[in-house]
């Protein structure tokens, strides 16, 4: 069994992402178990004792994933751009779907386990 931090509310995305990291460590022979991750990510410090190669998985990792989301956001713009309605009533119907399909991927942001 792995080790378990007893917490009352879901933990931040970096601190799971951490505790997923050290998991994968040498330095532990059992994975840490939590609580489910929420989907908000705030401005925060690692602890100095963590090795460098922690805080390079930690910065490559939510690199990439920010890296994924502009290049969805650009997607999503340039389809909205070369979408651009040809009448007063497709321009609402147009602006409408826009605004559902960034609604839907916020959504899914949200539900990522970091």
């Amino acid at each position: 069994m792995g080790r378990i931090i007893g917490v009352s509310e879901p933990c931040c995305p970096v601190c799971a992402r951490l505790l997923d990291i050290l998991s994968e460590s040498e330095d532990f022979t059992r994975p840490f178990k939590f609580r489910a991750s929420q989907g908000n990510i705030t401005g925060c410090s690692l602890p100095p004792w963590l090795r460098a190669e922690i805080h390079q998985k930690m910065v490559k990792g939510f690199g990439k994933e920010l890296k994924q989301h502009l290049e969805t956001f650009k997607m999503i713009g340039t389809a909205v751009q070369t979408n651009q309605p040809s009448s007063p009533d497709s321009d609402a119907r147009s602006e409408s779907g826009s605004d559902n399909d960034l609604e839907d991927y916020f959504h899914d942001i949200r539900r990522t386990r970091w």
